[in-house]
């Protein structure tokens, strides 16, 4: 009769949930007693599999992408995704995992404005599309992520959603004057809803800071009545 054994649940980091047997004896089967890395790369294995089965499986590829990112793989994660981008531009998973994943590379100070081109290429790749805005200035298109270029680099971070034309042709300009402590704008992000830019001293950015400015601009404002109504909707975004 072989020794009973304890299934436990635990997180491996903020991964997932895996199940393992704690044996109190020697029986346990090298499925059982398989480490967490050896999982997955098991798992890794098998999506990469599925993928090459059926390249048009946009579900094999979002799972295959998930578990690269959950791995650290993030370039071959956003290859994925980028991948079932074009299969189905308008899933709701692939744009969910995009977000996330921009929202890593920024944390990772990708998007720290001044930063060349080929630095963004060198990990995100060839764009979907470029768009010359003139005067040395584009735009390159990823799903559904737009990065504006100032002389061949980084200005801004869009999240194309919502936006129409008009989006981009501002009534009014913002000034920020701030101290001589050498603040510079380390990060600009647009969406349908808002404007930011985020304001740093020497030797910080938005992936690692102890003193952070942020101006926005809400696009919208004007739809949310008097100056104190738009004063109250801010408050209660804090």
């Amino acid at each position: 009769m072989n020794s009973p054994s304890l299934p436990i649940r635990f997180l491996v980091g903020s991964v997932a949930a895996l199940t393992i047997l704690l044996c109190q004896s020697n029986s346990c089967s090298a499925q059982e007693t398989e480490t967490a890395p050896e999982k997955a790369t098991r798992s890794l294995a098998d999506w990469e599999a599925a993928v090459k089965a059926n390249p048009e499986d946009i579900s094999a590829r979002a799972n295959y992408a998930q578990t690269l990112f959950q791995s650290g793989s993030l370039p071959a994660a956003w290859e994925q995704l980028m991948a079932a981008y074009k299969i189905d531009p308008s899933h709701a998973g692939i744009a969910k995992g995009t977000s996330m994943m921009v929202q890593v590379f920024a944390q990772r100070d990708l998007f720290t404005a001044g930063i060349p081109k080929d630095s963004i290429k060198g990990l995100l790749g060839e764009p979907r599309e470029v768009v010359e805005l003139g005067s040395n200035k584009d735009r390159w298109v990823y799903a559904h992520i737009a990065i504006d270029f100032r002389e061949d680099r980084f200005h801004e971070l869009i999240d194309l959603r919502g936006l129409t034309e008009d989006s981009f042709r501002p009534t009014e300009t913002v000034n920020v004057d701030l101290d001589n402590s050498g603040w510079r704008c380390g990060h600009r992000r647009r969406n349908k809803g808002n404007t930011v830019a985020m304001y740093y001293t020497p030797g910080e950015s938005y992936g690692n800071w102890t003193q952070q400015i942020t101006v926005e601009r809400i696009l919208s404002g004007g739809k949310l009545g008097t100056i104190e109504q738009t004063r109250d909707f801010v408050i209660k975004q804090v």
